[in-house]
């Protein structure tokens, strides 16, 4: 809810969310006195009752605002527009307020056509969308609110900000991406030589402190077309090599701030090295190498000298697509006490996932129906293998402070 009378009439949202009001005839109509005379009729009509004065108002301004609108006037057709929004926001009409604020607000993100008349405007826009229930559209007027053109003062700069957040986390039912500015700027984005760690700096724009639940940074191969997504959870992942930073992304709640880097004049590029601690992967042609029409593949997981848990094993072509989809299976897997048909191996998403597995042991799984073509060479096929071992308690939530912020990624890789 928004705080109430501010010095930028920020409008109250202590109100209950629903409103029958939608309607110009109001039940909850209150008979106003008759003034002695007056002998305008429709003054004298439009006195009668709060819902007969609505009515009046609105046919009056609507013909007006069509007659400036037709003789080039617009800014008095605004003007108008503005009353008859306002009136609709008082009764608790926001479908009805709502499409007037929108027809109001300038689309463009050039500051230069801000006016302080627009924030409050929009601030008044994200009154009806917070009461329709309309969460996305509320983030996004937050987020306008929250930069500078807006010239918000500090103190509902701090509460905006805190209703962002509350939002993402109770309202939001979906994923939904928003432009990282002006929440957060990505500072820096280095592999520490010393332990081979991909670091990210992260500052907080309004020099406030969030709590976030998890960082998603994408990578693009300059190798091949392979990309890879790393997350909070990851300690490493196998595929070494010279990496382009594309996105990054701040998910709190459903909302995915994120920063897009790939059509940026500025490069960031980082080199992953070889991690000897990770498993290795081979690939090879299955004995039954087509069922149905579908590719099938072998795929044997060498544990080595380390074990590991929580294992997501990414297939790709030399385009870099993936080979793993929704229609893959895993028709066997083989473990060094014997054939196992469930639990041990998992298709989830676009990745297998491995549970877990022991020191000096080798899973071997049969995977059908593989997105791949019937000429498919295992020698060309890229992997990449992840693995976490965080405990859950460890990964929950993550602050960014209103000073710098580093985090941890694990970049010693192997093929």
């Amino acid at each position: 809810m928004l705080p109430n009378a501010t010095a930028l009439h920020v409008p109250r949202f202590s109100e209950t969310h629903e409103s029958n009001s939608d309607n110009i005839s109001s039940p909850d109509t209150k008979e106003i006195p008759p003034i002695a005379n007056i002998t305008n009729l429709v003054l004298t009509e439009a006195l009668k009752s709060e819902s007969r004065f609505d009515q009046i108002f609105s046919n009056i301004s609507e013909q007006a605002i069509e007659y400036y609108e037709e003789s080039g006037r617009q800014r008095f057709a605004n003007l108008l527009k503005r009353d008859i929004a306002q009136l609709h926001l008082c009764r608790e009409r926001y479908q009805k307020a709502r499409v007037y604020y929108e027809q109001l607000i300038p689309s463009s993100q050039d500051g230069s056509y801000w006016l302080p008349l627009h924030t409050q405007l929009l601030i008044d826009l994200a009154t009806c969308q917070y009461n329709l229930d309309l969460w996305p559209a509320y983030i996004n007027s937050i987020q306008t609110l929250l930069l500078p053109k807006c010239k918000i003062p500090a103190k509902e700069l701090n509460w905006f900000s805190s209703e962002l957040v509350i939002t993402s986390r109770q309202n939001l039912t979906i994923d939904y991406e928003i432009e990282m500015t002006p929440f957060f700027r990505i500072d820096n984005i280095t592999v520490n030589d010393s332990d081979n760690k991909l670091y990210i700096s992260v500052n907080s724009v309004n020099k406030k402190e969030f709590e976030i639940d998890k960082i998603l940074v994408t990578l693009a191969s300059t190798n091949s077309s392979v990309s890879i997504l790393f997350s909070i959870d990851s300690d490493s992942v196998s595929a070494p090599g010279l990496y382009q930073v594309s996105k990054v992304e701040i998910s709190i709640g459903k909302a995915l701030f994120y920063t897009d880097f790939s059509s940026s004049v500025k490069k960031i590029m980082v080199r992953l090295r070889r991690n000897p601690h990770l498993p290795c992967v081979s690939i090879s042609s299955s004995k039954n190498s087509y069922v149905n029409g579908d590719t099938c593949l072998q795929v044997s997981i060498d544990s080595k000298h380390y074990s590991f848990s929580e294992g997501r094993l990414s297939i790709f072509d030399e385009d870099g697509r993936s080979l793993v989809n929704e229609k893959t299976k895993i028709s066997k897997v083989t473990l060094p006490v014997g054939f196992s048909e469930t639990g041990e191996a998992l298709i989830q998403g676009c990745c297998i996932y491995i549970p877990f597995l022991d020191e000096r042991s080798v899973m071997t799984i049969e995977l059908d129906g593989v997105d791949c073509s019937p000429c498919f060479d295992p020698i060309i096929l890229e992997t990449c293998f992840e693995q976490a071992t965080r405990s859950s308690e460890d990964k929950k939530h993550i602050k960014v402070p209103d000073n710098n912020f580093g985090h941890i990624f694990d970049g010693r890789f192997a093929r």
